[in-house]
C-alpha cells in the first residue's frame, strides 16, 4: 500500500507507475491522478506542444521517413490485411473514393480551391457516397474538421 499525493488516499502499489528514482521504485502520485494532470497540461500548453511536434518532424523528416518504411516491411502483411478488411467493411465508401480517383486522374474532374478559404490545395469531401461524383472541395483543416463533425 502507497499514499497518492494528490488524493491522499492509500492505494495498492499497482496503481502506480514505476519510477526508479524513487527509494520505493514507484511513482508518488498514481496512474489515475497522474492522466488527469497529463490531459490538463496537454489542454494548457496544446499550442506550444503542437509546434514542438512541428518542429521536430521538420528537422527530422529523413528519421520518420526511415522508420516509417521499417515500420511498414515489418508488418506488411498485418497492414495488408487490415487494409483489406477496411475495404470490406466500407465497400460503398471505398468504391466512392475510388471511382473519384480514377476520374481526377483521368482528367474528368479538376482540382478546385477550398470552398470554406479559397486554399488551392485541397480534397473532395464526400457529403453522401451514393454520389461518388459529387463532392465538396475542401483543405485538409476543413476536410479534417466536417469529419470531426459528422462523427
Amino acid at each position: 500500500m502507497k499514499k497518492c499525493t494528490t488524493r491522499r488516499e492509500n492505494k495498492l502499489d499497482s496503481e502506480f507507475t514505476k519510477d526508479r528514482s524513487r527509494k520505493d521504485g514507484l511513482n508518488y502520485i498514481c496512474k489515475i491522478c497522474q492522466s488527469k494532470k497529463d490531459k490538463r497540461y496537454r489542454e494548457n500548453y496544446k499550442e506550444e506542444i503542437r509546434i514542438r511536434h512541428e518542429k521536430y518532424r521538420e528537422t527530422n523528416k529523413m528519421k520518420i521517413k526511415v522508420q516509417g518504411e521499417k515500420y511498414y516491411e515489418n508488418n506488411k502483411k498485418r497492414i495488408m490485411a487490415y487494409h483489406k478488411k477496411y475495404y470490406w467493411e466500407h465497400l460503398k465508401e471505398s468504391r466512392a473514393r475510388g471511382k473519384f480517383q480514377h476520374y481526377i486522374k483521368k482528367g474528368a474532374i479538376i482540382r478546385q480551391s477550398c470552398e470554406i478559404c479559397s486554399e488551392p490545395k485541397s480534397e473532395g469531401h464526400h457529403p453522401s457516397y451514393d454520389k461518388p461524383l459529387d463532392v465538396i472541395w475542401l483543405c485538409r483543416k476543413h476536410h479534417k474538421r466536417e469529419h470531426s463533425n459528422v462523427i
